[in-house]
């Protein structure tokens, strides 16, 4: 298996645990909050993240292109924490399941994964987790908006 491999898996499952911790230091009744009226709902985001994971699961599975909304949706459509949870340990076994098929060999192709992305497929895969990463800040800000300026890891 490839170094870079690994790294992109250990990356992806620090960032989802990351992601976790914000989500478990929010209180419940605020995993709905929008705020400003206009934003994601940190369950959204939470959901999204999980979306992300499997999206680039299919993509390097070579299956055919996905709306983007209809995939999407069944990602924000949660209930609560519990269910985008298990949402989001199924998408995130699917996209480390599909890094462990990606040869070596592979990685300096060039792949265009759609949003007009044309990159290495060294690194598309560290997108998925970049991402949880970026949104992982956004549920620690919202956590400081409602009071918690802790820093938890």
């Amino acid at each position: 298996m490839s170094l870079l491999i690994e790294g992109v898996k250990e990356a992806t499952r620090e960032q989802t645990r990351l992601l976790d911790v914000a989500m478990d230091c929010l209180p419940e009744d605020k995993h709905d909050w929008c705020a400003g009226g206009c934003s994601k709902t940190p369950l959204q985001i939470y959901g999204e993240c999980a979306g992300i994971y499997a999206w680039a699961a299919h993509f390097l599975a070579g299956k055919a292109p996905l709306e983007w909304e209809a995939f999407m949706s069944r990602f924000q459509g949660t209930t609560g924490l519990g269910e985008a949870r298990v949402l989001m340990e199924q998408a995130e076994a699917q996209f480390l399941a599909a890094l462990d098929t990606i040869d070596e060999s592979r990685l300096q192709e060039e792949v265009e994964p759609g949003f007009g992305l044309k990159l290495p497929l060294g690194q598309y895969i560290f997108l998925p987790s970049y991402h949880t990463c970026y949104h992982s800040g956004q549920i620690n800000y919202i956590q400081t908006l409602l009071g918690d300026a802790e820093m938890h890891f």
